[in-house]
């Protein structure tokens, strides 16, 4: 017997529909985003560490081993920490969200929090 395949038999596995082709167009922007944002990010890192271990505004790659702060530089960490958790305290304070709510939950283990409701019950009997 003489049977004709069509294309999407004949290919198999191997068959790409047009939305697929989009997906993959999303992805590669994605990817291509993500990329310039990854170079940001180690700008960021390079200027942290040079203006916080060397006092020098630059964006070129240094490594805090080379600093000349002593003692010192084991605070720079503790510094940026502390200050991170300012932010969380502050964002807190303005009740900018649940994930923020339920993150200080879960860490600090109780808190006050104004207004949270069920929300507040049902974290409050899960936590550890």
């Amino acid at each position: 017997m003489d049977r004709r395949m069509d294309a999407a038999e004949a290919l198999g596995d191997f068959t790409a529909t047009p939305r697929v082709l989009f997906i993959s167009a999303i992805a590669i922007g994605i990817g291509v985003v993500s990329t310039f944002v990854a170079k940001a990010l180690l700008a960021f890192i390079n200027i942290s560490t040079n203006l916080f271990y060397f006092q020098r505004l630059s964006a070129a790659p240094a490594s805090p081993a080379d600093n000349h702060l002593g003692l010192v530089a084991v605070a720079v960490p503790v510094a940026g920490a502390l200050i991170i958790g300012l932010q969380i305290t502050w964002m807190l304070n303005k009740e900018l969200g649940f994930a923020i709510f339920a993150f200080e939950l879960v860490i600090f283990g109780n808190i006050q929090f104004a207004g949270a409701g069920w929300a507040e019950r049902d974290l409050r009997l899960h936590a550890f």
